[in-house]
């Protein structure tokens, strides 16, 4: 992550000085350059910094939440559609899985948001109202 910290600062061109704080806000947690994204606006509009990929145990399962902020019992999961493409196992049982874990979560009294790279790069308003809609300062 260093390395690239680095790299960024010699670039040149359109798009730098954004790259440059997404940088800076980077995150060795983040799974996908949409956590890094998303990580980025959520801290540049002055949310509450979420925990990142932390464990909860609901029975014999583990889960990891791209982003929680516990105080507020929300949730918030970047999906990427990779997800969905196969490369993770069949996209019926993917998605079975996840509606699993989202309601596993639900029934310990979180709340479960889920966004999108459209979300994150294509509506940031929509994003950031779903925050504050669901509670997070």
């Amino acid at each position: 992550m260093e390395g690239l910290r680095e790299a960024i600062t010699l670039l040149k061109g359109k798009g730098v000085c954004i790259a440059r704080a997404v940088a800076n806000l980077m995150s060795d947690k983040a799974e996908s350059p949409a956590e890094s994204i998303a990580r980025y606006r959520i801290l540049t509009w002055g949310f509450t910094p979420p925990q990142e990929q932390v464990s909860i145990q609901i029975g014999s399962s583990v889960y990891r939440p791209d982003f929680l902020w516990e105080e507020y019992r929300v949730i918030l999961e970047v999906d990427g559609n990779v997800k969905y493409d196969g490369s993770h196992g069949n996209p019926v049982h993917v998605i079975r899985r996840e509606k699993q874990r989202h309601r596993a979560l639900e029934q310990l009294g979180y709340r479960v948001l889920r966004v999108t790279w459209d979300d994150i790069m294509r509506s940031p308003e929509t994003f950031r109202a779903l925050l504050l809609n669901a509670g997070v300062r």
